[in-house]
């Protein structure tokens, strides 16, 4: 079996900054942070699913409101045409109440010219 001694590859992490208000891990682990360390960071990793998501949500919520707007005025459109054909139908039950009482008119002028 392998040992391996693992203090000696293993550094300390809490180490305290006089005169800090980050004393222990925190304060040790950012002193001994490198920029290697920081280019290692999974950063590309994590950043690129989320921008390419941010991006793909704003397209579709764009895509989304201006299906709502196009849809919204052919709406408006069918709206003010249901309200035209709404005002025929009363002009024209109108003209039928109009029409029976003409022909009412009609058949008593006939009868008063056949006497």
């Amino acid at each position: 079996m392998i040992k391996i001694n693992l203090a000696l590859k293993k550094q300390s992490v809490a180490v305290a900054v006089p005169g800090s208000p980050l004393n222990g891990i925190l304060a040790g682990r950012i002193k001994s942070l490198s920029f290697d360390e920081v280019r290692e960071l999974p950063i590309r990793k994590l950043v690129s699913p989320l921008l390419v998501g941010f991006i793909a949500y704003q397209g579709l919520m764009y895509f989304q409101s201006a299906e709502l707007e196009s849809i919204g005025a052919e709406v408006d459109k069918l709206n003010k045409q249901c309200d035209d054909l709404k005002n025929q139908v009363t002009k024209l039950s109108n003209y039928d109440s109009i029409q029976k009482q003409v022909d009412a008119d009609i058949k008593q002028v006939n009868v008063k010219l056949e006497v």
